[in-house]
């Protein structure tokens, strides 16, 4: 497997309205820059930014199923959680 910047990733915008997806906030490692500022672009820099979180839940759920544990609580919140940070709906 191909390793990948450690998340969590975040997306911001700067003072000139471009939109940026980052990796730790001491360093700033750029991840992805989106040119302009519509709906889109910002759709677009949330879900690049949940891709840490993302794959962990997928990963999460997998070993769930596999194991034949049963479907709990914690499963879903790191699932939920996950889909509303691509959603930009992070709490």
């Amino acid at each position: 497997m191909t390793n990948h910047t450690p998340g969590p990733w975040k997306r911001l915008t700067d003072e000139d309205g471009e939109i940026w997806v980052i990796a730790d906030d001491d360093h700033r490692y750029n991840i992805a820059n989106m040119e302009g500022s519509c709906k889109e672009c910002h759709a677009n820099a949330s879900l690049i930014a949940a891709a840490p979180e993302l794959l962990q839940a997928l990963s999460f759920a997998k070993s769930v199923i596999q194991s034949g544990e049963e479907w709990t609580g914690t499963c879903e919140r790191v699932i939920q959680g996950a889909i509303n940070k691509a959603k930009g709906k992070e709490l």
